[in-house]
């Protein structure tokens, strides 16, 4: 097959796997970044008119062109050009990325290999930060285990001194929700999806072997990460999880749920705690006072801790480098202003609603993956409140590409209806 015709095929997922390196770290690549992402964005133009939003509309669209125009704004009002860049390159990977999952993820049989490689690339960033983290252990159990971890010699840019492990324990968020749905689920997912009908029994069976073997260890990370806010945000994901989900799921999850608070309530009791909730209050009241002094603009992106210890004088020693308001929300306020928190809320509400509505699909499939990804959804959104996985983040890559999912997924279920109801002669 000619490469002509793979990339008219395929130029969406070819294109952004190019780039994706190129704007994960731009600082080791600045020329080239700069060349190849405006020839990618000039051939985006060129085949499809728009480079952020997809071909086939979704309900996200509005509120991406706005996240994008105000990121734009944010990018030009920056003082520091240097922490704004970077930043630049990860929400517009983001933004490409949720093109090109939505686009690709279609028909459903593409969709369910979307969810694969969504897996993969979440497993992935777990393990990268397992090897990287700088273990900040409060309690002596979890130190005798992270000190057998080895840790690779690998230094990503922007986390040099090593991974913080509260940004460790987000990122199993992304991934322990869907991965427990769709293990719970798995007999259902076997009967509808092509890629699974035609396993053995042994073969389901290995399956859900290796299924539960990985959300254990995903759940060990959790715990492992010492971030309480993680587990309080998985805790009550999962107690949500429990409520919605069918009897038969409804116990697994609610053992689930009850085991992660028991190991979180023994490492608790074990931990010498210092708590920063002071700290956090303070760094909250400054952020409130620049989002009053910039609403519309904010401070720019990524430039909060550029001109935290210049303006806002926090009791934090100069030397300690503060990279976010530890409040997702309050942070996209001061990286894009009022306009952009109400286009980023915009695109939590409408994915829960999306979510939600599918969680009555039915295909049993559809439903499991819905609630999986709601939970996802629930979980980051919990977490933010305290912390935050700002725009521009690396892992900010797996928010865009579950955002692509949902879109996906809702288009797939409207077709099925579609389907369906010209079957019957019925209107959906």
């Amino acid at each position: 097959m000619r490469f002509g015709t793979v990339w008219r095929r395929e130029g969406d997922w070819l294109g952004v796997l190019l780039v994706a390196p190129v704007l994960l770290f731009p600082s080791r690549f600045p020329a080239l970044s700069i060349v190849v992402l405006v020839l990618f964005l000039a051939d985006r133009l060129v085949r499809h008119r728009c480079p952020v939003t997809p071909r086939r509309g979704t309900p996200f669209d509005l509120a991406l062109t706005l996240l994008a125009v105000m990121t734009l704004v944010g990018t030009s009002v920056s003082p520091a050009l240097d922490v704004t860049l970077p930043k630049l390159s990860g929400v517009l990977l983001g933004l490409l990325t949720f093109r090109v999952v939505f686009s690709a993820s279609q028909p459903s049989r593409r969709f369910w290999w979307a969810v694969a490689l969504y897996l993969a690339l979440g497993a992935a960033f777990v393990v990268v930060g397992v090897l990287t983290t700088n273990w900040q252990n409060k309690s002596q159990a979890v130190s005798a285990v992270t000190s057998r971890i080895p840790r690779s010699s690998l230094e990503l840019p922007g986390a040099e001194g090593g991974v913080n492990p509260n940004a460790l324990g987000a990122s199993t968020l992304f991934v322990v929700p869907l991965v427990l749905m769709l293990t719970v689920h798995l007999s259902a997912i076997a009967r509808e999806v092509p890629q699974l009908s035609g396993l053995s029994t042994w073969g389901e069976r290995t399956v859900r072997v290796v299924a539960w073997s990985g959300l254990v260890g995903l759940v060990a990370v959790t715990v492992l990460s010492e971030s309480r806010n993680a587990w309080a945000s998985l805790l009550i994901t999962l107690v949500g999880l429990a409520a919605v989900g069918p009897r038969s799921g409804r116990r697994v999850v609610g053992a689930c749920a009850l085991l992660a608070l028991l190991s979180g309530v023994a490492i608790l009791v074990s931990m010498n705690l210092s708590s920063s909730w002071l700290g956090r209050v303070e760094l909250w009241d400054r952020a409130l006072e620049a989002i009053r002094d910039f609403p519309v603009t904010g401070l720019g992106l990524g430039a909060f801790r550029s001109v935290l210890h210049t303006f806002y004088l926090p009791f934090y020693s100069a030397d300690v480098i503060v990279p976010h308001a530890h409040n997702m929300y309050l942070q996209t306020a001061l990286d894009i202003g009022l306009p952009g928190l109400v286009a980023y809320a915009s695109l939590l509400v409408l994915s829960g609603s999306a979510c939600w509505r599918l969680c009555r699909d039915s295909s049993r499939a559809r439903r499991a993956a819905a609630k999986g990804l709601l939970g996802t959804i629930v979980a980051v959104s919990l977490f933010d409140l305290t912390d935050a996985v700002a725009l521009g983040a690396k892992m900010g890559l797996l928010f865009w590409y579950t955002l692509g999912l949902i879109a996906a997924l809702q288009a797939e279920s409207g077709a099925g209806l579609d389907r369906g109801a010209r079957a019957t002669g019925v209107s959906p």
